[in-house]
């Protein structure tokens, strides 16, 4: 595996779309920038104010979205000891974050 850096985080703005009854939100197709095959799918409730850090995957491809609400996601490599990335996605602003292996994160 070759070095991994911040700037290959991805950031994909996602379609939403306004239907009587509720809205039709996109999220990942195989097509998309970021596919990477499918393991596995989970939701994550955050409660206001609570910080979920640290996660690390050594292999899988992380696809993050935030349907309801907005989180703050901070992105840190091992080997860089000031450099982080922050970005803040949710209903307001949604998007969808690619992260590739090796790179430290957590949200609130």
């Amino acid at each position: 595996m070759g070095n991994v850096n911040l700037e290959d985080i991805y950031v994909t703005p996602l379609n939403r779309i306004t239907t009587v009854g509720g809205d039709v939100l996109h999220a990942l197709k195989d097509s998309d920038t970021g596919f990477n095959g499918f393991g596995e799918i989970y939701f994550s409730w955050v409660e206001q104010g609570a910080i979920k850090a640290w996660k690390y995957h050594q292999r899988m491809t992380m696809n993050l979205v935030v349907p309801l609400g907005e989180v703050r996601f901070v992105f840190h490599l091992t080997n860089q000891k000031d450099n982080f990335r922050d970005e803040i996605i949710g209903e307001e602003k949604y998007f969808r974050l690619t992260v590739p292996p090796r790179i430290w994160f957590g949200f609130q």
